[in-house]
């Protein structure tokens, strides 16, 4: 199999932005153990309930189904209730995506442009996976539960999404999140192995402002209905 940096692959590059909206479904999701998924979501909104931020480290790997192509990133996630989110990516191509709560922004550092999509524009996915410590509010509405091993929850969208055709949640022995995958129906996948987790960091609301640097390109994405 092919391991390439991102920057020679455009298609996985975006692949971050889709695979993250994804992936922050899974985030904080307990000890399955012999339960049933519906018993390990109910155990998820037990343990977030009282979870005002989190931070933790991850490592990335993104395929491209169509070339077989592999690519590889890390850096630091933290999140806050709200919708608040900022992941950078670290390394050789820096990147930052940051939601304010109602803005969305895709900042690539090197290539000095910025992608800009209202949170009310996304999928109710996206938006439900947005909103990590809300509870997961609605999920059931949106997926179909379903589990892939003692220590594994699959979410399966109930209506057909282009960037998403399922998750799968792997647990760590101390209940944390090992790793979470989510594929596409075109069977590109990102798998983001998470470390170091830290619940309740006490994040500062400043760490979820962007304000877009001077001399960069900002573009609207419209979202997909």
């Amino acid at each position: 199999m092919n391991r390439v940096g991102a920057t020679q692959v455009p298609g996985i590059r975006l692949m971050r932005w889709v695979g993250v909206l994804a992936i922050l479904a899974g985030l904080a999701i307990p000890d399955a153990g012999a339960e049933t998924p519906e018993q390990v979501l109910a155990g998820a909104r037990r343990t977030l309930a009282g979870v005002v931020d989190l931070r933790a480290r991850f490592e990335q790997t993104s395929h491209l189904a169509a070339s077989g192509l592999d690519t590889t990133a890390a850096g630091v996630v933290e999140l806050s209730r709200g919708g608040l989110m900022r992941w950078v990516y670290r390394g050789d191509d820096p990147q930052e995506i940051i939601s304010d709560g109602e803005t969305l922004w895709f900042y690539q550092v090197r290539d000095r442009t910025v992608m800009r999509r209202t949170l009310a524009g996304l999928p109710a996915a996206s938006r439900l996976a947005l909103d990590l410590l809300g509870g997961f509010v609605g999920i059931e509405e949106q997926f179909e539960l379903g589990s892939c091993g003692a220590r594994c929850l699959e979410l399966t969208p109930r209506e057909p999404q282009p960037d998403l055709s399922r998750l799968q949640v792997e647990l760590g022995d101390a209940g944390l999140v090992k790793a979470i995958t989510s594929e596409d129906a075109l069977g590109n996948r990102t798998r983001v192995e998470f470390s170091d987790v830290e619940l309740d960091p006490g994040l500062k609301a400043e760490r979820f402002r962007f304000t877009p640097p001077q001399d960069v390109q900002v573009l609207d994405m419209e979202s997909p209905r």
